[in-house]
């Protein structure tokens, strides 16, 4: 199945598991961190670790496969959620023995398990580009989202870098997440008075649907994005995923 199916599949609920066959890029460079990229099919991958704790060998299997490009593999993955085709690695072919297979995260790889000159016996077509990450600033309307949980709605009722925020979205074509914003810090700073002056308690279920409609919206922006970047078919409005988290 293309890799445009199978992320089709994950992003409408079904399962989130990929089988792809990849050729290795090399390193790409990111905050978190070091990840592989591969080509599948022409398309460029992102591959990441599937697990982070120390004592499993994702991590220095990933490098090790890193410093191997040109090497053709079989792998298995899970959809990893971003605004380009991303997926945290799981399991590969053995470099050396295609019927074999190596779980990244049991099994340690060392330069013995690689072919002597994998660049040059089995490079491929030319390498594509790495992706730019978060071509899309929708992360400006999820940090007002995420402030909001960890420290309530009087973190937006003085909206500083509300308009700013707005502006930028706007420029990106992100005039609804805009629009959001701008609604979420108006529901958050908003007080009525009495005819005394004297404040009158904060509207909770106003505030409770701006978060409500920004937090839906962008999760169906998410999904959307990645869609795109898997070259996957997925509408904006629906109902959000029971798949990948």
């Amino acid at each position: 199945m293309p890799p445009a199916e199978q992320a089709d599949r994950a992003l409408s609920g079904g399962d989130d598991l990929l089988f792809l066959d990849i050729t290795l890029i090399g390193a790409v460079r990111e905050a978190a961190g070091d990840c592989l990229l591969a080509d599948s099919g022409g398309l460029a991958v992102r591959l990441t670790a599937a697990h982070d704790h120390p004592e499993l060998p994702y991590r220095d299997n990933l490098r090790l496969l890193a410093a191997a490009p040109g090497l053709r593999l079989r792998a298995v993955a899970r959809l990893d959620p971003a605004p380009h085709a991303r997926a945290r690695l799981l399991a590969v072919s053995h470099p050396c023995d295609p019927a074999a297979r190596v779980d990244l995260g049991l099994d340690r790889l060392t330069r013995a398990d690689l072919p002597a000159a994998p660049a040059a016996a089995q490079a491929g077509p030319p390498a594509p580009t790495a992706p730019d990450r978060e071509q899309a600033p929708l992360h400006l309307l999820r940090r007002r989202l995420h402030q909001v949980v960890a420290g309530g709605r009087r973190v937006l009722a003085f909206p500083k870098d509300a308009a700013a925020d707005a502006r930028r979205l706007r420029r990106c074509g992100l005039a609804t997440a805009a629009d959001l914003v701008d609604g979420l810090h108006a529901a958050a700073a908003d007080r009525s008075r009495d005819v005394f002056g004297r404040l009158l308690p904060a509207d909770g279920e106003r505030f409770a649907r701006a978060w409500l409609g920004a937090a839906v919206h962008a999760d169906a922006v998410d999904r959307a994005l990645c869609a795109a970047a898997w070259g996957a078919d997925i509408p904006l409005t629906g109902a959000p995923p029971g798949g990948p988290r």
